[in-house]
């Protein structure tokens, strides 16, 4: 996924990036998305989250997860993390919202109050 803010997807050296990317893509048979837009909020709140694209720590920590009630702050569920002794709590919660396993409104710039749901339960 390429997230870019709509001036700069114009661009035609960024667009044979998004060419160049297409195509390697699909040889690995792996998906593929672009995303441009004037919501500054949205943007911001997805290339927030995919810093948790690369390294996936979240099944590890899979007892603590279901203990996770279907609704909480990004702060209670960090909180809960930590007291489990678990390293980088935000990087999982960015993962838990990245893989899908969690959601929020992306709409709201991402913040400790901002509610993250367990996607069953949307």
């Amino acid at each position: 996924m390429d997230v870019k803010n709509p001036r700069i997807a114009q661009k035609d050296e960024v667009k044979a990036v998004f060419t160049w990317t297409k195509v390697v893509s699909k040889r690995l048979s792996a998906d593929y998305e672009v995303w441009t837009g004037e919501d500054s909020a949205l943007i911001n709140n997805i290339r927030f989250a995919s810093q948790a694209r690369r390294e996936s720590r979240a099944a590890l920590f899979q007892t603590v997860l279901e203990r996770f009630p279907e609704e909480l702050s990004i702060a209670h569920a960090e909180a809960t993390l930590a007291a489990e002794r678990i390293a980088r709590p935000r990087h999982i919660v960015l993962e838990l919202l990245w893989t899908g396993t969690f959601t929020a409104d992306l709409t709201r710039p991402f913040g400790d109050n901002t509610l993250i749901h367990r996607a069953e339960a949307v």
